[in-house]
C-alpha cells in the first residue's frame, strides 16, 4: 500500500505515513481499492525556490504625441450676425411695434381716406380704393404691399397730424 499524499511505500498496519507523517486509513475497503489503483513512484522532493534578486525594471514612456488642435471656426458667429442683419433689413429695426402701433387708425384729408388696421392691412380710398399690407420700417419708414407692388415711403406723425410720402406723392392726413 502506498501513501495518498506523498506516493511513499506504507508499512503493514501502520497508522502515519513514515515519510511525510500523513494519517493513513487501514481500513478494509481503502485496501482493496489500493490493489487495483496505479501508485505513482515516489519523488523526490524538491528544494524550495530561494527568491532571485529582482533586476530593476527598466520602463519605456510612452511615446510623445503631439496634437495639432485647430482653431476654433469663427464662420458661425459670421452667419448668426448675417441673419440677423438680413431680418433687420427685413422687418426693419425689428418690426418697430411702436411706430406701427403709432399708424393705427383712420386718417384722412379733403382727398383720401388712408385705414391702417392692427392686423397689418390698409385700406386707401380716394380717387380710387386699394386695399393692401402695412409694416413699419425702421423708425419712421413704411411699406405698402398690393397687387404684388411694394412702395416705400416715410411718416411722421405730429400729435393728430399724418405726414405720408409715398410713391412720389405726400399727404397730410389727420387722425379720424
Amino acid at each position: 500500500m502506498f501513501c495518498k499524499d506523498c506516493g511513499s511505500k506504507l508499512l503493514e498496519n501502520s497508522t502515519f505515513c513514515s515519510n511525510c507523517g500523513a494519517k493513513i486509513q487501514n481500513d478494509h475497503e481503502n485496501m482493496k481499492r489500493d490493489k487495483y489503483v496505479i501508485q505513482k513512484p515516489p519523488q523526490a522532493p524538491t528544494p524550495p525556490v530561494s527568491p532571485q534578486p529582482s533586476s530593476p525594471t527598466i520602463r519605456q514612456n510612452p511615446p510623445v504625441t503631439t496634437e495639432t488642435t485647430k482653431p476654433k471656426k469663427k464662420t458661425s458667429w459670421i452667419w448668426i450676425v448675417a441673419v440677423i442683419a438680413l431680418l433687420a433689413l427685413f422687418f426693419g429695426d425689428f418690426g418697430d411695434s411702436s411706430s406701427q402701433h403709432a399708424l393705427v387708425g383712420t386718417w384722412s384729408n379733403n382727398r383720401v381716406t388712408v385705414e391702417f388696421s392692427s392686423n397689418g392691412t390698409y385700406t386707401f380710398s380716394g380717387p380710387y380704393t386699394e386695399r393692401g399690407t402695412w409694416n413699419t420700417s425702421g423708425s419712421n419708414g413704411v411699406v405698402l404691399s398690393s397687387g404684388g407692388i411694394s412702395l416705400t415711403g416715410v411718416f411722421e406723425i405730429n400729435g393728430r397730424e399724418l405726414t405720408l410720402s409715398i410713391g412720389g406723392t405726400r399727404y397730410v392726413l389727420t387722425r379720424q
